[in-house]
């Protein structure tokens, strides 16, 4: 899956694999989460959000399964 670089306090990376519908966040405290069940749409709003750390704990963290690596 190819991660895209954001600006972000906490956040490094973001990318989006279709097939499975899997979102991963890398963070800088060098974790990386994986969530499940996410739409493209869901992918999309989180990139073109103004602040992507606040649009991540409103909308994805609170709402969907991950595992962490």
């Amino acid at each position: 899956m190819k991660r895209y670089l954001v600006n972000s306090r906490n956040i490094i990376s973001v990318g989006y694999d279709e097939i499975t519908n899997t979102l991963e966040i890398e963070f800088k405290l060098l974790a990386i989460h994986q969530y499940f069940n996410v739409t493209i749409d869901e992918f999309v709003s989180l990139m073109k959000a103004p602040n992507i750390e606040t649009h991540y704990l409103d909308f994805v963290y609170s709402k969907y399964n991950f595992n962490v690596f």
